[in-house]
């Protein structure tokens, strides 16, 4: 029997990790603890079924790490990963769930009401938050993030590739298209629903892993019910029993 995914996104982390955190050394003020999902829950639980065995796994991609995982690496006197993975575990057990009736997590809940067959991920395009001066990046902050990018274009494919999802949906606005292409190669984006814009929902095209993924709006961009529902039909009609 193979490793577990947990144990190889492990792997994984730490190997990548490795390649950048020399370089991210002088800015541990302005980058978070990394953002690493993984199916273990509270405690190191290594009962991954919840995932393994879903009738459908589902993706879903937020812009940046949340509010819970933006600790600047210079506070962290902890192993980095260890604690990372903890925070990620804890919310896996539901212990974070509750942040934001509305929002992204709002809409997390939306999908996991309407697709009650599937176990359902949070995951996000940029694997480390850089800190930002009046709500942009500057020249220092922009070193920084581009080092951090090197990270989550190194590990977003190959946790995918482990990971598995059925499904893949990026409540991350037509302005982080550039990021989605980066990290994943993908070949631009189409037309959905000819009821919406390519701007308010996207197919990704030529998307490496999953059979299919989407694009939508974040939701502080304006992610309306009725673009959630098409994506849910959609799923429906592409993954009928």
């Amino acid at each position: 029997m193979g490793k577990a995914i947990y144990e190889q996104l492990d792997e994984l982390y730490k190997a990548e990790w490795a390649k950048i955190s020399k370089d991210l050394e002088q800015y541990k003020d302005l980058a978070s603890m990394p953002f690493l999902p993984t199916t273990q829950k509270v405690g190191g639980s290594s009962d991954e079924s919840w995932w393994t065995d879903a009738k459908l796994r589902v993706m879903i991609f937020g812009r940046e790490t949340g509010k819970n995982f933006n600790t600047p690496l210079s506070q962290v006197e902890s192993d980095l990963l260890a604690e990372a993975g903890e925070l990620y575990a804890q919310w896996n057990d539901g212990v974070q769930q509750e942040d934001g009736a509305n929002g992204f997590f709002g809409a997390f809940r939306y999908f996991a009401k309407n697709l009650p067959q599937a176990a359902i991920m949070w995951n996000n395009l940029d694997l480390v938050a850089c800190a930002k001066e009046n709500g942009s990046l500057s020249k220092k902050n922009q070193t920084a993030y581009d080092v951090q990018a090197k990270f989550s274009t190194a590990v977003l494919t190959k946790m995918l590739e482990l990971l598995k999802p059925d499904v893949v949906i990026f409540l991350t606005s037509e302005s982080r298209d550039g990021v989605i292409t980066r990290d994943f190669g993908t070949a631009g984006f189409a037309v959905l629903d000819e009821r919406f814009g390519n701007d308010k929902l996207a197919w990704v095209k030529n998307f490496p892993v999953a059979k299919v993924a989407y694009r939508a709006n974040h939701p502080v961009d304006g992610l309306s019910n009725d673009v959630k529902d098409a994506i849910i039909a959609d799923i429906e009609e592409n993954f009928k029993k």
